[in-house]
């Protein structure tokens, strides 16, 4: 089966890219390209000008499921990349913590994850990827599982750091509110293609009193229609 074709897309340096489209449309698929998880039949994918072959340190994952380690600690998950990088011990908790502390976990450093709610877990995620420091962050549907008001927290969080750390990502979502809510563009794909990328025209820095804004609420109407 032919998931996509023809598709051409740039996507810019510190760029906020949220891509959507309807369940089955390829979403998944193409972030798994961009990530070197799997080789397209066709075509290919460049990172500052050279050809993707398979995954890297300069593109940093986070998967839709948890993807956590049970038996490690909190803060030992989050120093497993440098750890695996060959950074000293030291300095691996100092870059771990500082990244704990970002997304408000330094107080659950020695907690397993059996112990943390489902948004600490998605929390101790985006500490792991971040504290790789890749140059590409890769979200696929990160918060979907989460409840509304712990999914606007982390979104808020979420756009914190990328304001800090200015890093080029892509954003894979259902959720339109969210992709408005956190993008510079939007991609749609559906029938094998793209059939428009969407400008936001919301100024940043962002508060939650856009999502009732009736502009915000027109787009999301048009872009409903590829969703139905």
């Amino acid at each position: 089966m032919t998931v996509f074709r023809d598709i051409t897309l740039s996507i810019y340096k510190d760029e906020f890219v949220s891509l959507i489209g309807p369940s089955g449309c390829g979403k998944t698929t193409l972030l798994s390209i961009v990530a070197g998880l799997l080789e397209p039949t066709a075509g290919r994918v460049l990172l500052d000008g050279k050809p993707i072959s398979g995954p890297g340190r300069d593109r940093g994952v986070v998967f839709q499921q948890d993807a956590i380690f049970p038996w490690r600690k909190v803060i030992d998950n989050v120093r497993y990349g440098l750890e695996m990088k060959g950074l000293d011990r030291k300095s691996q908790l100092e870059v771990a913590n500082q990244f704990l502390r970002l997304v408000g976990l330094e107080n659950f450093a020695g907690f397993y994850p059996k112990e943390l709610s489902g948004g600490m877990k998605k929390r101790v995620a985006l500490a792991m990827v971040f504290a790789n420091d890749p140059e590409v962050y890769l979200m696929d549907e990160p918060f979907g599982s989460l409840d509304y008001a712990t999914k606007v927290d982390l979104q808020k969080q979420l756009l914190k750091i990328w304001r800090e750390k200015r890093k080029t990502t892509l954003f894979v979502t259902h959720d339109l509110e969210e992709a408005l809510f956190l993008s510079d563009r939007i991609v749609v794909l559906a029938n094998q293609t793209v059939p428009e990328v969407v400008e936001i025209p919301f100024d940043r820095p962002r508060t939650d009193g856009i999502r009732t804004d009736p502009a915000f609420q027109e787009l999301k109407r048009h872009l409903w229609i590829y969703l139905g």
